[in-house]
């Protein structure tokens, strides 16, 4: 199984932190790295996000590219405050193959290093705005991160 952990792109300034959406800029490199994971032959199944604007906008422009008529579910337990660990124990198990997730720091980099090292503090990865990650669950169950890309490298 293979999971892509993404943050939202760059984002507007807004007095209500739900409602910001993505600056132009933002947009851009979304779709730049849409089209950089269409190119890595990325084809998701499902795609969630956190319901904040910006991560929902992100979720559409990167499943627009990868897989147009995927179905987007808001998810609660994916803003930056939550705990990755909650998040794995209620939702992981009806996670099909290939999914995106789409949501915010700290808890994107806190959940790659919890399905790295089983911590989520120990080494969280650091996301730019827009950058994806690509995990895949080996046979034994443990998680390995397969590769990043982030707007800037592209």
């Amino acid at each position: 199984m293979k999971i892509y952990l993404a943050r939202h792109g760059d984002y507007e300034n807004g007095p209500d932190d739900f409602t910001r959406g993505l600056s132009k800029k933002g947009r851009a490199d979304i779709a730049a790295v849409a089209g950089a994971l269409k190119e890595k032959g990325v084809n998701i199944h499902k795609t969630i996000h956190s319901g904040k604007l910006r991560a929902q906008q992100t979720a559409e422009i990167l499943a627009d590219f990868l897989m147009p008529a995927t179905v987007l579910d808001k998810i609660d337990g994916l803003n930056p405050d939550d705990r990755p660990d909650s998040f794995v124990a209620e939702y992981f198990s009806d996670l099909p193959a290939d999914t995106l997730i789409v949501g915010h720091l700290p808890f994107m980099g806190r959940m790659v290093s919890l399905l790295l090292t089983g911590n989520p503090d120990q080494s969280p990865q650091n996301f730019q705005a827009g950058t994806v990650v690509c995990m895949e669950q080996t046979g034994s169950g443990a998680w390995a991160r397969l590769w990043t890309i982030n707007p800037g490298d592209i």
